[in-house]
């Protein structure tokens, strides 16, 4: 059948037939059977294009001492070529495999092909494995749907420009830099968007080279599979992935997993409610020291497996608020995290015995102590199957689970009831006490040693079998004194309702740099004195969350703090009110160093004094603390009693 050419497609394409006239000048021989063959294929309604075996010999040797390599000029496929089987509608063509294994090209340059009628780009370059060089700048990508396997095993290939690539119609990238082995610099630029790609699984998977990759220009809305993106990327060194919008996505099966370069990585913006399959997801990441997990939700997810099995670095891990009511399979899911110092269960609902195989197995064993790690479960039941090492191959010399009160009660704090004095004195248990002073090697140590929000906290809702006792008040004093080696305390997530004692808590904490009271209620503390006393090392102190009665007994309560200031100014420190703040600088009461810290007293919105509408107002906070430089698109109280955003 005769074919008709339209005049919009061979004004289109004649840049293509002017390099058709040149293939006499290139070493390629055109052979029986030509370059390349085309064949219709109805149900997709596109001209798929091969290379002719001939050619395709031809393209993958490597003889005297020429290197196999497809340069400006060589043969480009014929997109205004006449079929013979006719015109079926708008020209479409798939280059779908059309370099497959040339194992012996090295060296391939695309820019006289031009493809703006191509739809299907997968698997172009697979198993390219020698190739080196490949110039992509002038390929026309705006019309491709499909770029899966594009570069898979181009194990040669050590830098990749796509910036020129307009992603928008692609809808699946599936594998498509997957094991490009010496890949270590790819650029993605502003056209690389993918707002209808649906699956995303392997896409940079065993790109173990690549060191860092910029992905901001990604839009995830659409995609519900990220298995194995950016699995076993050994080398990279971190990744920012807040931009990801992971709302659709059901597998995040080995998402990351292997990438053992990786020291830190925020998953706090995920959103995971769909997702079902986290089986591998952070396996092997074996230089991540500390992983918060808690925003990960998890009530749908069915597959645990090795979820995080060869952590060897992970020391914390926060797991709280893991829904597992749905899991299925939890076998080896902390296996080999053998530097793990506490692991807190107690969210766990755990699935059947067989399906909790070796979950534990080599956890904490890197600690030396000479007593096992605590571990919190749920329940007493839940412990029993965690502490059994024919189901859970724990390690009960390095680890054991005890319930939530249980561990309370005695591995973490003791608590005892004054029936006199109506007041529940709460203190460390002498083990805990123990390990959150080590120097080195010790339970909250990372780098330094700290106590962060989601380490044990007190049962204030707890007394010690003796019954409830009425009005519930509890008494911290001395309750963190003499820990000299903790340097940080973060206590904002402690809830001090019915606390009326915080004398000596932090008493002599020599090391303590900073400490966190944020969310603390305090409105029934009595009792203050020597809270900081002998804290030299402070640098500062906010004081704002803590709105103590001014009647507090407040004396000594700075003795010996912050000495260790060597500025020339002393360090500024926030009250809750300027009336506190006034107490707090009282150096005949609280004992404080007026040279070496002072307390604001314009520390509260409520006592910020009004000036008058004709003078220059002054600028406080939201804590009421005056800002001397406001800076612009803040939000600022001024002394004319307005909240304003500031403009310069």
């Amino acid at each position: 059948m005769r074919h008709i050419k339209t005049a919009a497609t061979r004004f289109a394409l004649r840049g293509l037939l002017l390099a058709a006239t040149i293939v006499a000048a290139i070493p390629f021989s055109k052979g029986a059977t030509g370059f390349y063959s085309y064949s219709y294929v109805p149900e997709a309604n596109l001209y798929k294009v091969r290379l002719t075996p001939e050619f395709r010999a031809q393209l993958d040797k490597s003889t005297g001492g020429r290197l196999a390599t497809w340069a400006t000029g060589d043969p480009v496929p014929d997109f205004d070529h006449s079929y013979t089987d006719g015109m079926h509608g708008s020209l479409a063509f798939s280059l779908d495999s059309l370099f497959y294994g040339l194992e012996n090209m090295q060296e391939i340059d695309l820019t006289s092909m031009h493809t703006h009628d191509v739809t299907v780009m997968s698997n172009l370059f697979w198993n390219c494995r020698s190739m080196r060089k490949v110039n992509l700048s002038h390929l026309d990508t705006r019309r491709v749907t499909d770029m899966n396997h594009m570069f898979y095993l181009c194990e040669s290939l050590t830098e990749i420009d796509l910036s020129s690539f307009d992603t928008r119609q692609v809808t699946d990238m599936s594998y498509m830099l997957c094991c490009c082995s010496a890949l270590q610099s790819l650029q993605l630029g502003n056209g690389f968007k993918t707002p209808a790609v649906t699956t995303m699984r392997n896409m940079l998977w065993g790109c173990r080279s690549l060191t860092h990759v910029n992905l901001s220009t990604l839009d995830t809305h659409a995609v519900t599979d990220m298995s194995g993106m950016l699995g076993y990327c050994a080398s990279l060194s971190s990744a920012n992935l807040s931009n990801f919008d992971t709302r659709q996505v059901t597998n995040m099966s080995e998402m990351l997993a292997g990438c053992s370069q990786l020291s830190t990585i925020d998953l706090s913006s995920f959103d995971t409610r769909r997702v079902t399959d986290m089986s591998y997801m952070l396996k092997g990441c074996a230089s991540l020291s500390t992983l918060d997990l808690s925003k990960i939700d998890t009530h749908a997810v069915i597959n645990m497996f090795e979820m995080l099995e060869g952590c060897k670095s992970l020391k914390r891990v926060n797991l709280n608020g893991f829904d597992t009511r749905q899991v299925a399979d939890m076998r080896y899911m902390i296996e080999n995290c053998d530097s793990l110092l506490f692991l807190d269960l107690n969210s766990f609902t755990l699935c059947a015995p067989q399906e909790l195989r070796g979950m534990l197995a080599g956890t904490c064993s890197a600690s030396a102590t000479s007593q096992p790690m605590p571990g919190i479960a749920a329940n007493a039941a839940q412990a029993s199957v965690l502490n059994d090492p024919a189901v859970t191959q724990i390690n009960l010399a390095a680890l054991q689970f005890d319930s939530v009160s249980a561990a309370n009660r005695g591995a973490f704090y003791t608590y005892t009831y004054d029936s006199v004095a109506g007041v529940c004195h709460v203190g460390l248990a002498p083990g805990f006490k123990a390990q959150l002073n080590r120097a080195a090697g010790g339970y909250y140590t990372d780098g330094t040693l700290q106590w962060l929000n989601n380490d044990p906290l007190p049962d204030f809702n707890h007394y010690s079998g003796d019954g409830q006792h009425g009005r519930r008040n509890y008494s911290l004093a001395g309750l963190l004194a003499g820990l000299d080696k903790m340097e940080k305390a973060d206590l904002s997530q402690m809830r001090t309702t019915g606390v009326t004692d915080l004398s000596a808590m932090l008493e002599m904490c020599h090391a303590v740099k900073s400490v966190d009271f944020t969310g603390w209620e305090t409105e029934s503390v009595t009792d203050v004195r020597n809270m900081f006393a002998g804290c030299v090392s402070l640098n500062g102190l906010n004081l704002s969350p803590l709105n103590l009665p001014v009647s507090a007994d407040m004396r000594g309560m700075f003795s010996n703090t912050c000495t260790g200031n060597t500025t020339a100014v002393p360090y500024e420190c926030q009250a809750a009110t300027q009336e506190l703040a006034r107490l707090f600088n009282d150096s005949s009461v609280t004992g404080i160093n007026l040279s070496c810290m002072r307390f604001n007293e314009q520390s509260a919105v409520n006592d910020i004094k009004a000036s008058p509408q004709s003078a220059a107002p002054i600028f406080y906070d939201l804590r009421g603390v005056r800002v001397p430089n406001p800076e612009p698109g803040q939000v600022y109280i001024t002394s004319r009693g307005e909240k304003i955003v500031y403009k310069q």
